[in-house]
């Protein structure tokens, strides 16, 4: 190992934290707004760099993406906060939604690579300090509302190192209460089972539906497979995992088609040809399913319904999970979208004129450990 890499980290996120604006603005105005947090955070910073920790500021700037302040505006303030302490700081900025922005481990991965020079880190002796930890109003630190998130204690989960809110580090108060917001991905089983409540059938002959028999034989005609559920809940995954193989099903899908007339005429068109269909679509709303219902009807073909079973919270977490997995060429869903679609649910029911609605729990399974790791991080 070259002596010269420091692998105990003493991280830090910024604002709020190490600093705040002089002005009272939330977001800075420039390089030179901004003043300790408190006046005994440059010593304590110093006294990390003397024990042999590399300090590193590791900081969501969304301001950057949203034009609230300039990149070159903040890393001024970042210089001239690096300076006024008086020790080298290294500092790593998430400016968009993605794989890099806390709590996702972008930025510490990103560290390790650059600061460390892939050098494994010392993760008994590094810790992350962050006021976004979670903590209720009137916690025991706060005589103010509560934190707006608790994003830095999360990302401290993530990377498996201690958490301290400032008051903990800086100012040595107990530490406080706090909660874990959102869902938590760490309830779910690998290899849970998709399916544990009966079919709801038309002939009431509803079962436990199992992997293995979710495509019906070939003998069995045509079908359409009509799904329900929010973007991000997995449906495309299970199309292609289940139908698709087969070479007997036409996938119907909006983001690929663009247009819910184009997704239309696609299914007619699979259908006169002699072929089932999948239509991967969100599909909220009766009205949205009812379009191809009766399409389905026209040609005498069943229609079986998959609903998936994620709430707004599950589905926020799995976007994110995208985004990790994929980096770069994650497809991002806005939270507005998603948000969307719960607003506009409507339970699928039998009297909409299809044969069978089949409940869809969602089952972990990972292709490698990188991809288990990464489900597994808090969002």
């Amino acid at each position: 190992m070259n002596q010269d890499i420091r692998t105990k980290i003493a991280g830090f996120d910024f604002d709020g934290n190490l600093a705040k604006t002089k002005s009272g603005s939330k977001f800075c105005t420039g390089p030179t707004d901004w003043q300790f947090w408190q006046p005994c955070v440059p010593e304590a910073l110093k006294k990390c760099y003397e024990d042999g920790y590399l300090v590193v500021i590791i900081s969501n700037q969304m301001g950057i993406s949203k034009g609230h302040i300039t990149e070159s505006a903040i890393m001024g303030e970042f210089d001239n906060f690096q300076k006024a302490v008086g020790i080298p700081i290294d500092m790593y900025v998430a400016t968009s939604e993605d794989g890099f922005r806390k709590p996702s481990c972008g930025l510490w991965e990103l560290l390790v690579e650059k600061s460390l020079k892939g050098t494994e880190p010392n993760l008994k002796e590094s810790f992350y300090v962050g006021d976004a930890g979670g903590r209720p109003a009137n916690s025991g630190q706060l005589d103010r509302k509560k934190d707006h998130s608790c994003s830095d204690r999360k990302f401290a989960i993530n990377v498996g190192v201690d958490f301290y809110t400032p008051e903990e580090y800086f100012l040595k108060n107990p530490k406080a209460q706090f909660v874990i917001d959102g869902f938590d991905p760490r309830t779910l089983k690998e290899g849970a089972p998709m399916f544990t409540k009966p079919s709801v059938r038309k002939d009431g002959a509803g079962s436990v539906l199992d992997e293995g028999h979710i495509v019906r034989d070939a003998s069995a005609g045509q079908e359409m497979v009509l799904l329900v559920g929010s973007p991000a809940s997995g449906k495309s995954t299970f199309t292609k995992r289940f139908f698709l193989e087969t070479g007997r099903y036409e996938h119907i899908n909006r983001d690929t088609l663009k247009d819910m007339k184009k997704c239309a005429k696609a299914a007619t068109a699979a259908l006169e040809s002699g072929k089932s269909v999948v239509i991967d679509n969100t599909n909220p709303k009766k009205a949205d399913r009812a379009q191809f219902i009766s399409i389905a009807k026209a040609k005498g073909v069943p229609v079986r319904v998959f609903w998936f079973q994620f709430t707004l919270p599950m589905v926020q977490h799995m976007n994110t999970y995208r985004e990790r997995l994929l980096g770069v060429n994650a497809p991002h869903i806005p939270l507005i979208a998603i948000r969307m679609y719960f607003s506009k649910f409507e339970e699928p029911t039998l009297d909409e004129g299809v044969e069978e609605i089949t409940e869809v729990n969602f089952s972990p399974k990972f292709d490698d450990e990188r991809s288990k790791r990464l489900f597994y991080q808090l969002s």
